[in-house]
């Protein structure tokens, strides 16, 4: 993408994009062993409108009754087992690479 196009976007465009590109990197080798090209062109489509929806509903009633709600609700749905990102081992030692 040409930087003057990126410049045109909303911050929430902008953001959700420069997520789902360090999301794709890092499912890359995911990928390679497990998705075809079509595949993993579609994934990349989904996780881009799903982090341009979250970000858009967050900002959208952040401070409100309404925004608290959404987040606690968020909140419920993140299962037990996902490991915090920024904590375990995997995420520190890709960080420091």
């Amino acid at each position: 993408m040409k930087a003057a196009v990126f410049q045109s976007l909303s911050p929430q465009q902008q953001h959700a994009l420069v997520m789902a590109v360090l999301l794709r990197n890092a499912l890359e080798d995911f990928h390679a062993t497990h998705l075809t090209q079509p595949q993993m062109r579609e994934l990349n489509r989904l996780i881009r409108y799903a982090l341009y929806e979250a970000i858009s509903q967050i900002e959208a009633v952040a401070g409100t009754p309404e925004g608290d709600e959404f987040l606690a609700w968020a909140v419920t749905r993140i299962p037990d087992y996902w490991e915090i990102p920024g904590r375990d081992a995997d995420s520190t030692e890709r960080t420091q690479a």
